[in-house]
């Protein structure tokens, strides 16, 4: 989002994004306000409107007319329409008086403004961008940063600048080659004294030898870092009295999950969920589409195809109620099912330890193990799953065609570089029918999938340590 202008009226002025805890909300129209100065008279009230409808008007007919640019012109409206909505709430302060000279409501208004708006954009839709534009994201864990970085170091972009700056170095201004090639040097000491120090004590969590899972062992390691919150935490988390689920942002669910995960990474994540210990966030679980274009439809038919969602991601802090996963997946569940998605597949990755015991937990159906997935090795060392290969076919950067392969020809080429394919072993696939008695029986019913008895583990653990996902 953009950042806030300043507005050249100067009432009445809406809370800043920091401020959160004045805000009201209709649980009908979904109209959340933050409240307005209420020190204000008719007349200035009155200006003060005509004023802002003006400026939202001006911009608004750069947005209309250009179309091809209309994401940013939206989001440069945003800090305009967010003051007209704090004015025109029900739940501003400013509303009686505004009431009195019959000047529109938040509704009465916006149906105005969306008439003039080249796409159909809903009440509500402008009330979830509004609470995007208002929140504070959360601070970064340490791990969403270490990915982050990594990606930054492997930069493709940069990678290819440098070949391009190497194959024309004859061109060069000796200046700037002798610039470049100092600020080279330079980053490659640097960067190995930092990977040094990333390898100082570091050893791969010895999953096969303890017959834990990934998450299990990240758990009781993170038990051990230095926490002041840890006892409030814990006993907060000692029943689930102040504990709540609720949806929870991308980066709130982030932040959790690559601290814990085996995959490390947010996978196809579309929708996240969090249980909440008082204000402390204790467990996360995330849901997406399915890997795969007829996983939907082998499930319970093509005709409930568009009901199928997949578990991707789930994770629990180490000071959170041992029974803490299986509270979530199973309110999360249901909460899917009101979105319309009752059908829920989970996987568990025999390679991090996983069985899929929380699965089992929550009444999950087991249906075996999948045939495993094609992956191919990089010279570094980095796996890929080999379904990759489509987009590594073609290269449209920058509106232009720059080259076109077929899937033979860059396995070819990838070979050819060094990579190295290899099958890796299947998971274990559950599945899970939410929602009304009827639905989850018609469901159940149309099932197409073998049920088979749960997977056990060999050496008996705590089946809510982990989050299988």
């Amino acid at each position: 989002m953009s950042t806030k202008q300043e507005s050249a009226i100067s009432i009445p002025q809406p809370k800043s994004r920091v401020e959160q805890g004045g805000h009201t909300q209709d649980p009908v129209t979904d109209d959340s306000c933050r409240e307005s100065e209420p020190s204000l008279t008719p007349g200035e009230v009155h200006a003060a409107y005509l004023d802002l409808n003006k400026q939202i008007t001006a911009k608004l007919d750069t947005y209309v007319s250009q179309a091809r640019k209309a994401k940013t012109d939206f989001d440069a409206l945003m800090p305009l329409v967010d003051q007209m909505q704090a004015m025109l709430s029900q739940r501003g302060s400013v509303r009686r008086l505004m009431g009195t000279m019959g000047l529109p409501t938040w509704p009465e208004w916006f149906k105005k403004f969306r008439e003039r708006l080249p796409e159909d954009i809903t009440l509500r839709t402008i009330q979830r961008r509004l609470r995007a534009y208002r929140q504070i994201p959360p601070p970064k864990d340490p791990n969403v940063v270490a990915k982050e970085l990594a990606k930054e170091v492997e930069s493709r972009r940069r990678s290819e600048k440098l070949r391009m700056v190497i194959e024309a170095r004859k061109q060069l201004n000796p200046a700037i080659r002798q610039d470049l090639i100092r600020a080279l040097e330079t980053t490659a000491k640097n960067l190995l004294a930092l990977a040094k120090a990333l390898k100082r004590n570091f050893r791969k969590l010895p999953v096969v030898e303890t017959g834990k899972a990934h998450q299990r062992l990240v758990r009781e390691q993170r038990a051990t870092l230095p926490d002041p919150l840890f006892e409030e935490k814990r006993r907060l988390a000692a029943d689930f009295t102040h504990a709540r689920v609720e949806p929870i942002s991308y980066a709130a669910a982030k932040n959790v999950i690559l601290a814990n995960e085996y995959l490390g990474s947010m996978g196809s994540t579309r929708f996240c969920f969090g249980l909440f210990f008082g204000e402390h966030l204790g467990s996360v679980v995330c849901f997406g589409s399915t890997g795969g274009s007829n996983v939907a439809v082998s499930v319970c038919g093509p005709e409930h195809a568009k009901k199928v969602t997949v578990l991707v991601r789930g994770a629990t802090e180490p000071w959170a109620h041992k029974h803490s996963a299986s509270h979530l997946i199973a309110r999360a569940c249901d909460m899917m099912a009101a979105k319309g998605f009752p059908v829920v597949v989970a996987f568990s990755d025999p390679l991090g330890g996983e069985v899929g015991q929380i699965y089992s937990a929550v009444n999950f159906l087991y249906t075996g193990m999948t045939k495993g997935t094609e992956v191919f090795k990089t010279r570094d060392g980095k796996f890929h799953d080999s379904r990759q290969i489509s987009g590594l076919t073609r290269d449209r950067r920058n509106g232009q065609l720059r080259y076109k392969r077929s899937r033979a020809e860059q396995r070819k080429l990838l070979i050819e570089q060094g990579c190295k394919f290899e099958r890796q072993g299947g998971k274990h696939r559950f599945v899970h029918f939410a929602g009304d008695r009827r639905t989850r029986r018609m469901l159940r019913k149309a099932l197409k999938w073998e049920v088979l008895p749960h997977p056990q583990r060999a050496a008996s653990q705590d089946s809510d340590v982990q989050m299988a996902a």
